[in-house]
């Protein structure tokens, strides 16, 4: 079985779970399809692996951009919702 009818078929296996309500299963195939896909590039030359490579580095990148806007957001919703439960018991 190629990669193509091998990856074909473990999408279509989630995407059935996943209509039929079982999203972790669902997410589990996902994460076993990814591992797969991994595995293929590495082990296919050093291209696919400078490429993951940076792939990594970049989601990194934007995961450290990203923490300020979380710590804000999350922080903004703690403020919103002391200020409610102030002015609830307040009036």
């Amino acid at each position: 079985m190629n990669l193509k009818a091998h990856t074909k078929k473990h999408l279509d296996k989630a995407i059935s779970l996943a209509n039929r309500g079982k999203v972790q299963v669902a997410t589990a195939t996902g994460l076993a399809l990814a591992g797969i896909g991994t595995a293929h590039a590495s082990g296919s030359g050093s291209g696919a692996s400078a490429a993951f490579g940076e792939l990594q580095s970049q989601a990194e990148s934007f995961a450290n951009d990203a923490w300020p806007v979380v710590i804000a957001v999350v922080g903004g919703l703690v403020a919103i919702s002391m200020f409610k439960k102030f002015a609830s018991r307040a009036s």
